[in-house]
C-alpha cells in the first residue's frame, strides 16, 4: 500500500534482500522515496557477486545488520498493536 515502513537516514542501505535471496527473479518488496535532494549509489547485485570474498562478507554482513535491526524494529512495532 502506500504506507511508510522506515525511514532512513544518510548512510543506510535498501535493496538489500533482493541481493541476499540470490535469486535472479527477486521481486521488490517495497518502493523508496525521498522527501529531499538525495544522492544514492547503486550497486548491482551481479557487480557484488563478482567483487572478492571479503569485499562480498563486509556487504553481507552490513546487510544482515541491516535486516535483523528492521526485524526487530517489525516485531516492536506488532508488539505494540497486539
Amino acid at each position: 500500500g502506500k504506507r511508510t515502513l522506515n525511514v532512513l537516514s544518510a548512510g543506510d542501505c535498501f535493496g538489500e534482500m533482493c541481493y541476499l535471496a540470490h535469486k535472479d527473479s527477486a521481486r521488490r518488496s517495497a518502493t523508496v522515496t525521498t522527501n529531499s535532494d538525495t544522492i544514492v549509489m547503486k550497486i548491482r547485485s551481479e557487480d557484488l557477486r563478482a567483487a572478492s570474498v571479503n569485499c562480498r562478507r563486509l556487504f553481507d554482513e552490513r546487510f544482515l545488520d541491516t535486516l535483523v535491526a528492521r526485524l526487530e524494529a517489525a516485531n516492536e512495532q506488532l508488539s505494540v498493536m497486539s
